[in-house]
């Protein structure tokens, strides 16, 4: 049996750390499930296309298998162990000062889900470690 994963596995892997490395700042797994569903246009139910409404669509259907792939949660949680993206604390210091250097702290501090676990994408000084994990999926 193969310990390699499926084609549409990488393909989801794959997305969500674009959209981790595009961000300012950390996502909540709903942001990242909202950008997965990329405004109901990525539809990963079973019958794509039937988003409700697709402008303001949440995007569960990334919660779930579907015809595009696995569930996201799993393989934030995979990336996590292969060391490509973290577990953020947010809001914290860093993105508070942000915030009052912005005049915006109180949208800040009420628009932070701490229902919610955060992500970043973990920054190397190259891109030699996420190389090798390619690698490595490839040629297992």
């Amino acid at each position: 049996m193969s310990r390699r994963p499926a084609t549409p596995t990488v393909a989801v892997r794959d997305q969500i750390l674009a959209i981790l490395r595009g961000a300012d700042d950390p996502l909540s797994t709903p942001q990242i499930l909202i950008r997965m569903g990329n405004g109901g246009r990525n539809c990963n139910g079973p019958r794509p296309g039937s988003c409700r409404s697709p402008g303001d669509c949440p995007a569960w259907c990334w919660s779930t298998p579907g015809p595009h792939g696995p569930p996201v949660y799993p393989q934030l949680r995979a990336l996590e162990r292969l060391g490509l993206v973290a577990r953020a604390h947010y809001p914290n210091p860093d993105s508070i000062a942000k915030a009052v250097a912005a005049g915006n702290l109180y949208h800040h501090i009420v628009d932070a889900d701490p229902r919610c676990v955060y992500w970043r994408y973990v920054d190397t000084d190259t891109d030699e470690v996420f190389n090798e994990v390619l690698r490595a999926l490839e040629g297992s």
